[in-house]
């Protein structure tokens, strides 16, 4: 994700910008139903298993001593974030591919005792933020790991940007009038959440992380994080689709 530090004052500022585009749509998102229907169309698919009650997907492949090259589980892994959601994926770690693999090369090689490669993913060129919206494949001794954290989109919920005004004045209360001590860091996106998490909607949302250096006088440092609705729909309550992350730590 990328981080946009911020004054408090300039809050209200940041969050108008977004709202130069139409607003986003909002989406309802699969059931376990709907999404084992899908993967019936998807070579090898009986290899995922899909996590209840996120409805995200994993692969967990072991390998034999000849069989040591874990690029059949990355092209599956890889397909699973595009095909089955139509999505965007960017690389954003790991080793080249062999010659022929069906998804791109990512830039950096090896890391740590582990092969990694992961794809953050984003819906018309916005960006998924959250500890979802991203494909991660793990190559260890003997098994190849693969989270597919991305949830199957099946219908379209038109929306409408909320007041600049409003999602100030949820950081305002956060910060309990501690105008010039905290600092603020926040990014913009489709929220998705954990493989831990159920989540009936994907919505575009302002996710904030919002610290106070230790000050003697006035007690401990603090951090908190959590996710604010960029738009809202009549169908939808104002909340719905954040999971944890509404006004609590991610």
């Amino acid at each position: 994700m990328i981080w946009t530090q911020l004054a408090i004052r300039d809050v209200e500022t940041w969050v108008a910008e977004p709202q130069s585009r139409p607003p986003a749509p909002n989406y309802r998102l699969a059931g376990l139903d709907e999404v084992h229907e899908r993967l019936d169309h998807i070579h090898q698919a009986r290899n995922v298993r899909i996590r209840e009650p996120s409805c995200t997907m994993e692969i967990r492949r072991r390998r034999s001593p000849k069989d040591d090259e874990p690029q059949a589980t990355v092209s599956l892994a890889y397909e699973l974030g595009t095909w089955m959601d139509g999505r965007e994926l960017r690389p954003s770690v790991g080793p080249p591919l062999r010659k022929g693999a069906k998804a791109p090369p990512p830039e950096i090689p090896n890391v740590g005792r582990a092969d990694l490669w992961s794809w953050e993913t984003s819906i018309d060129t916005i960006p998924c933020v959250g500890p979802g919206g991203r494909v991660t494949v793990y190559s260890l001794p003997g098994m190849t790991l693969a989270d597919i954290t991305t949830r199957y989109r099946t219908a379209r919920i038109e929306s409408r940007w909320r007041s600049p005004r409003d999602i100030a004045t949820e950081i305002d209360g956060i910060t309990r009038g501690e105008f010039f001590e905290v600092r603020v860091l926040g990014t913009f996106g489709y929220y998705e959440a954990s493989k831990y998490e159920g989540q009936r909607y994907l919505r575009t949302a302002f996710v904030f992380v919002v610290d106070r250096p230790s000050v003697a006088t006035e007690g401990p440092r603090w951090r908190v994080s959590f996710a604010v609705s960029a738009t809202e729909s009549d169908d939808i309550p104002p909340d719905e689709g954040l999971g944890s992350a509404s006004g609590n730590c991610l």
